[in-house]
């Protein structure tokens, strides 16, 4: 049940670490990260590692295999984010959406999230603060707890992530992924504990980096008329994923709200390993990083948005090794 949703939104499959992830760090973690062993003194097998196709550049600081090497990749061209316009197209301040997670056509989970106005917060300036709350009910809470809470704080200018924390308590078990984003630099921060222990890393980022909460509160706001395509680069902490998000119906959707004007987006996922783009420019070179295909792109599941002025997430859905999951709207309360 570790692939259940953090939140509401965050999607379960695709944006939650499996259990190899959550005890070990990601590829591409920069040198130098301190990173802690094991502690168990026992000798390990070598892990065969799957091949790797390498995305963009042609520049990379990874020595070439000598058997099979990888066939290099069309670039990939992202749209621009249009961050002169985010702060105008972001009118969520004020919102409350509450939701039911079911899995296998029971519900197992209620979450929440909100959203709060423009704050000061001494380290960082004026952010806007997202937070959300999952937590267990019925016969789940009583066999496998789960309390998940997330924090995230968007630069109001531009829409993106500036500072994230999230906190997975599950069966008595918590560990935690803080993360600062500096996308200038290239470089995200992260600190996570688990089992008392805490290991510090960095990883080379894109400088339109989004995080689970930020990516979405973008996508509602975009055009969401049939054929649109939008891709974000996400990470939380634990894996770098390039999703994809194509609109493919517009209609009607029936949901605890009534019937709503909706779109429906299909959305899929491709895992990628991050690597400054010159191997000495581990810290202080305003360099993009290049990427390499850890996981081909796959559909990882649909979502519905409204389409009205409130444009409110009404669904997810989700197929996981465990059965398909579910996310529907319950009560929103919004600013308009």
């Amino acid at each position: 049940m570790r692939y259940l949703l953090l939140s509401a939104l965050l999607l379960a499959s695709s944006l939650r670490p499996t259990a190899a992830e959550g005890g070990a760090l990601p590829q591409g973690a920069a040198e130098g990260s301190g990173a802690a062993t094991d502690g168990s003194g026992g000798a390990m097998l070598p892990v065969a590692k799957p091949p790797v196709k390498l995305i963009g550049s042609a520049i990379h600081s990874r020595p070439p295999r000598p058997k099979n090497p990888a066939a290099q990749l069309p670039e990939v061209a992202l749209p621009p984010l249009a961050t002169e316009t985010a702060a105008q197209r972001f009118r969520w301040s004020g919102e409350q959406l509450f939701y039911a997670i079911e899995f296998l056509g029971n519900k197992a989970i209620k979450a929440g999230l909100s959203i709060g106005a423009p704050t000061e917060v001494e380290k960082f300036g004026t952010v806007i603060p997202i937070q959300g709350l999952a937590a267990s009910v019925g016969l789940l809470g009583a066999v496998y707890p789960i309390r998940d809470s997330a924090l995230t704080y968007l630069d109001p200018a531009t829409g993106l992530p500036i500072w994230s924390e999230k906190v997975l308590a599950e069966n008595n078990i918590e560990r935690s992924y803080k993360v600062d984003y500096d996308g200038t630099r290239h470089r995200a921060s992260v600190l996570r504990k688990r089992d008392g222990e805490t290991r510090q890393f960095k990883r080379a980022i894109p400088s339109d980096l989004h995080d689970a909460f930020s990516w979405f509160m973008d996508l509602r706001s975009q055009d969401l008329s049939v054929g649109k395509r939008y891709e974000y680069f996400v990470f939380d902490g634990w894996k770098l994923s390039r999703l994809t998000a194509v609109v493919v119906r517009n209609g009607t959707s029936y949901c605890a709200l009534g019937d709503l004007p909706s779109a429906e987006v299909e959305l899929s996922r491709e895992i990628l390993a991050s690597e400054p783009m010159l191997p000495y420019a581990v810290s202080g070179a305003e360099l993009p990083p290049v990427y390499l295909e850890e996981e081909p792109m796959k559909k990882v599941g649909r979502a519905w948005f409204g389409t009205d002025e409130r444009r409110i997430p009404i669904a997810i859905e989700v197929v996981t090794s465990l059965g398909p999951l579910g996310i529907r709207i319950e009560r929103a309360q919004t600013p308009n």
